[in-house]
């Protein structure tokens, strides 16, 4: 295991009917996030993309995030999760910045950025969770995740734990957001790392509020897929909703910033 997507993968065959992903809308179990890890990374793959290529998330906390940005790591590429706080003045900063080849987002969030960029360089293909967007990109063809997912199976590149597989962008509260490069072999230390410390095992439930576009947000699904744990994921406006997740959905974890 020592490729990140190949820790979920071993966790997946051995906790294959456990929990794995919920977020609003319902769970997924491991072996489904494998599978649909494996589709996605087919799919990028079959779009052209090559080994190291830039792929933007910018989609709210839930399980096709999770999906998309392993999926990225699965074919090869970087994964480039994005806050999706930001506005899209900031987005079309990061996509310029990384080098981005490929964007997923929900219509709503791409036709902000359309608005902002009406022909952004470099961007190949633009994948939407949500259906058909309002509006597009003339130079980048756009497709839907139902339509990424069902792409015919793609051998991916060989990988190496020194691959760069994951690409963190700070919040751009103090000039522009600024990127920082991780590899499989710190994600993968990481993660046996932090799961050791806390005791984390297959009973546990991590609530994961803080971003997945900082280090520190990601460590909430890589810790978990280290051991088979299943992370509920929450989008929440309001501390009483906070607490409420908290005791309905029996929390054993919760990462926090000073502010929360």
């Amino acid at each position: 295991m020592d490729l990140l997507h190949e820790m979920l993968e071993a966790t997946a065959a051995a906790w294959h009917g456990s929990p794995a992903l919920a977020d609003r809308t319902g769970t997924l179990w491991y072996a489904r996030v494998a599978e649909a890890t494996e589709a996605a990374a087919a799919g990028l793959i079959e779009l052209g993309l090559r080994r190291g290529d830039r792929v933007a998330v910018w989609l709210p906390r839930r399980t096709e995030k999770a999906v998309a940005l392993y999926g990225a790591m699965r074919a090869g590429s970087v994964a480039v999760p994005v806050n999706f706080l930001l506005k899209a003045p900031q987005v079309a900063h990061i996509l310029r910045d990384s080098g981005a080849r490929t964007l997923i987002t929900t219509g709503a969030r791409l036709s902000q950025l359309v608005r902002e960029i009406p022909c952004p360089s470099g961007l190949q293909a633009v994948i939407t969770v949500d259906g058909p967007p309002a509006a597009e990109f003339p130079s980048s063809p756009t497709l839907t995740l139902h339509e990424l997912l069902t792409s015919p199976a793609r051998a991916a590149p060989p990988s190496i734990d020194t691959d760069v597989d994951a690409l963190f962008c700070t919040s751009g509260s103090i000039g522009k957001p600024k990127g920082g490069v991780r590899s499989h072999r710190t994600m993968v230390v990481g993660a046996r790392s932090v799961s050791s410390y806390l005791g984390n095992t297959a009973d546990d439930r991590p609530l994961a509020v803080p971003s997945f576009s900082f280090h520190y947000g990601f460590c909430e699904i890589s810790t978990a897929f280290a051991v088979g744990a299943s992370i509920v994921m929450l989008d929440y406006t309001l501390p009483q909703e906070l607490l409420q997740t908290l005791d309905r959905e029996r929390i054993t974890g919760l990462a926090a910033v000073p502010p929360m």
